[in-house]
């Protein structure tokens, strides 16, 4: 080979293959730069979801241990409540007051504040859900007599 030709080569390679190669270069790093913006994204909105499932089970997790805690504390206030005896209006405020205590010092905070995450009033909550709890325990043992 001639030096000519040597040097002919070496310029077209210069001149046409090097400015190929450098614009295949920047295709490959634009593609892979997508591909990772993509991912990421999914990745983001995975997080996300996860995170609402998270909160989803937290807070369904919360209803289920407060509505247990009532139950159990209200059949255990009934279970005491003196025989044969009507109580006044006071009387039944005072055990209503007592039993909404025995309950906030059984459920953590974290759980009345997931519940206040799906009811506006979580005290108001409470205090319907004995209400309930009593009505059922008041109907399940009129059914035993």
């Amino acid at each position: 080979m001639t030096p000519e030709i040597s040097t002919t080569i070496q310029t077209i390679v210069i001149s046409v293959v090097l400015p190929a190669i450098a614009v295949i270069i920047g295709m490959v790093a634009n593609y892979i730069k997508k591909w990772l913006e993509v991912k990421t994204s999914k990745l983001e909105s995975e997080k996300i979801k996860i995170e609402e499932e998270r909160k989803q089970a937290a807070i369904e997790f919360g209803l289920k241990r407060l509505d247990h805690v009532v139950t159990n504390v209200v059949a255990e206030a009934e279970q005491v409540k003196p025989s044969g005896i009507k109580p006044t209006p006071e009387d039944n405020a005072i055990r209503l007051s007592n039993v909404q205590a025995e309950i906030k010092s059984q459920v953590k905070p974290e759980i009345i504040a997931a519940v206040a995450t799906v009811v506006q009033d979580p005290e108001r909550y409470i205090t319907t859900k004995i209400e309930a709890a009593v009505g059922d325990l008041k109907s399940k043992s009129a059914d035993c007599k």
